[in-house]
């Protein structure tokens, strides 16, 4: 026994062990992030599945066909959008500010990148589908990537502090929003 657990022998081992309230202060605050990010995960299935089914019925069988083409041809090319560098910024312990803006520019240069090779690629594409109405949609839809990539660093910072409740409930805004455009869009026929 140490000094301290002799002289105070009705106190935990630990009371005395500084590291202990520390990770009692992580374990609480991921418990909090999970439950935020488990809650909004709900949520955000939930406006997808919403959106998703009430696009289905408004668009013809034909033009929802064609959304889904679209769509499943940019989440092939988000694969190659970040490069594991919001990763690398959750991972790493110590980032000093040109670094994170090192990151910010590499990503945002891929992400041009990638919407002028989907811009220059769309027509290709339409060709190779059979499908004319896909270039435009796809030329269109590419601009996400930019857009994107404007959050993957402060993504990646929030996640890193386990600030779960400010991200997500920035991507149940950006779920709710994009829902809302994308209904827009079909209802109006585009």
């Amino acid at each position: 026994y140490s000094q301290e657990a002799r002289c105070c022998p009705n106190q935990p081992r630990h009371a005395h062990d500084p590291g202990v309230g520390l990770r009692m202060e992580l374990k609480a605050r991921a418990i909090k992030a999970a439950a935020w990010y488990g809650g909004t995960r709900v949520v955000i299935q939930g406006a997808s599945w919403a959106a998703s089914i009430l696009i289905a019925r408004l668009l013809s069988p034909s033009d929802y066909g064609l959304f889904a083409l679209a769509i499943s041809t940019l989440v092939f090319l988000e694969l190659f959008q970040e490069l594991g560098l919001g990763t690398a910024v959750v991972q790493q312990q110590a980032l000093d500010p040109g670094q994170l803006n090192a990151i910010f520019w590499v990503v945002a240069s891929t992400s041009t990148a990638l919407t002028l090779l989907t811009v220059a690629a769309a027509g290709p594409l339409a060709t190779l589908y059979g499908e004319p109405r896909l270039a435009p949609l796809l030329q269109l839809l590419s601009l996400t990537f930019v857009v994107t990539s404007l959050r993957t660093v402060p993504w990646a910072l929030l996640t890193k502090d386990l600030d779960l409740r400010r991200r997500s409930i920035a991507d149940v805004y950006g779920t709710l929003f994009g829902s809302a455009v994308a209904l827009g869009t079909a209802y109006l026929g585009f």
